[in-house]
C-alpha cells in the first residue's frame, strides 16, 4: 500500500519534503492525493513550462509548499538547507542516482529521513526502461549490448539494496568504494533501518540445499533459468516454460510447496550473495564452486530474517516515531512554522534564512 505509507510518512514527519515519482502522471495524481488527504503539496516535472516550474520551485523554495512530488527533473539547482525527508516512491536505476536525490536531505545539520518504497514491480519497470531506451539507438550493436550490461548490472546493484539485512549505509559506502567491509557502518550516527531493526538469525540450511539442488537438476538437464522458474519449480507452480520443458518431472519440483514464494525468492537471492549462486550473461542461475559446501558438504546456513510479531506487539513505523524525536510539541512547532514562512515572505527571501527547523524545534 505505496499511496498509504506516503499518506503517513507526510503526516508523521515535519518540515519541507521531496518525493520522487517515475513519471508525470503519477506525479500529477500523487500530488493531488496528498492534497485531497490536507497535505500541502505540488507536482513538478520536465513537461511543465518554464514558468511554472520557476514558480513551483520559488513555492517550496519558500515554505508555503511543504511537499514537491516530481521525476528526476526537479534537484539541479536545489539549494534549500531544511529539506527533513526525501521519499523515493520508485526504486531509482541505480545506487549513483538514489544517492544524489537522497542526499538533498537534511543538509542544515538536522536528521533527515530518506525512505526507499521498493517493490519487485520497479525492477520490471526499470529493466524495461533500459532495453526501449531511445538515447542508445545511435550505438552500434556492440556498444549497446556494453551499455545495457553495465545498466543492469548497476540496477541489480540497486534491487540488492533494496533487499540487503545489512547496514545500509554500509553497503553504499561498500558500493562507492569508501570502505573495504562495514559490517555496521551507522557508528555514531543514527542508524539506518536495517541497524535499528530487529533480526533474528534463521537457519535456513535445508531451505538452501533445496534451492542448490534444484540448480544442478537443471543443469544435469542442461537448462538453467532465472529466479522466478526456480522459484515456480521449487513452489510448484505451473508456468509455460515448466510446462514446455516437463519440469513438473523434477525431483525438486514443488518441495518448498509449504513456503511462501517471497520467501523462496529472498533465499535465492541470498544464495547469490552468499557466492553460491551466480547469474550468466543471459540471467539465468548457475552453481558456482562455492555451491559444493551447501550441496555436498552440507555446511550449515542462517540468514538474517526480521522478526514476527504478534498484533499487540508491532511497533510504530520508523516514520512515526521520527516526529516524536524531532518534536514534542508538534502544535507548537506548526505554529512557529506558520510565522517563520509569514516572515520570510515579508523579507522576500527562503524560510530556512529566517529560521531552520532545528532551531524550530529548539
Amino acid at each position: 500500500d505505496k499511496l498509504g505509507q506516503l499518506l503517513d510518512i507526510c503526516r508523521s514527519l515535519a518540515g519541507s519534503g521531496i518525493v520522487y515519482m517515475r513519471n508525470r502522471r503519477k506525479c500529477e495524481e500523487i500530488a493531488a492525493f496528498l492534497r485531497d488527504n490536507g497535505q500541502s503539496a505540488s507536482f513538478y516535472h520536465a513537461g511543465l513550462d518554464a514558468s511554472s516550474r520557476s514558480s513551483r520551485q520559488k513555492a517550496w523554495k519558500d515554505g508555503s509548499i511543504r511537499v514537491m512530488v516530481c521525476t528526476n527533473a526537479f534537484g539541479m539547482g536545489i539549494d534549500k538547507a531544511n529539506v527533513s525527508f526525501v521519499v523515493h516512491y520508485n526504486m531509482p536505476k541505480d545506487i549513483e542516482s538514489y544517492y544524489q536525490e537522497a542526499g538533498r536531505c537534511g543538509r542544515d545539520g538536522s536528521d533527515g529521513e530518506c525512505i526507499l518504497l521498493y517493490s519487485p514491480q520497479d525492477v520490471r519497470i526499470c529493466k524495461f526502461m533500459i532495453e526501449h531506451d531511445s538515447d542508445s539507438n545511435e550505438l552500434d550493436e556492440q556498444e549497446l549490448i556494453t551499455v545495457r550490461r553495465g545498466q543492469l548490472e548497476r540496477l541489480d546493484k540497486m534491487k540488492r539494496y533494496c533487499t540487503t539485512t545489512d547496514c545500509l549505509r554500509g553497503y553504499i559506502l561498500n558500493y562507492f568504494g569508501e570502505s573495504k567491509k562495514v559490517k555496521c557502518g551507522c557508528g555514531n550516527i543514527r542508524g539506518c533501518s536495517n541497524c535499528e531493526g530487529e533480526f533474528e538469525e534463521r537457519d535456513i540450511t535445508i531451505e538452501s540445499q533445496k534451492v542448490l539442488s534444484c540448480v544442478y537438476r537443471l543443469a544435469q538437464r542442461k537448462l538453467s533459468f532465472g529466479e522466478v522458474v526456480v522459484a515456480n519449480i521449487l513452489k510448484g507452480r505451473a508456468d509455460a516454460k515448466i510446462s514446455a520443458h516437463k519440469l513438473e518431472s523434477l525431483s525438486t519440483y514443488g518441495i518448498m510447496s509449504d513456503s511462501p514464494l517471497i520467501e523462496i525468492k529472498r533465499i535465492i537471492r541470498f544464495m547469490e550473495d552468499e557466492g553460491c549462486l551466480s547469474k550468466n550473461e543471459y540471467g539465468s542461475l548457475e552453481l558456482t564452486s562455492r555451491a559444493r559446501a551447501g550441496l555436498i558438504e552440507r555446511k550449515p546456513v542462517t540468514m538474517k530474517v526480521l522478526k514476527q510479531q504478534s498484533g499487540s506487539d508491532l511497533k510504530p513505523s520508523k516514520a512515526s516515531k521520527a516526529l516524536v524525536g524531532k518534536t514534542s510539541r508538534p502544535e507548537l512547532f506548526w505554529r512557529l512554522r506558520t510565522l517563520r514562512n509569514k516572515k520570510a515572505q515579508e523579507a522576500n527571501m527562503p524560510a530556512y534564512i529566517i529560521f531552520n527547523d532545528s532551531s524550530l524545534r529548539d
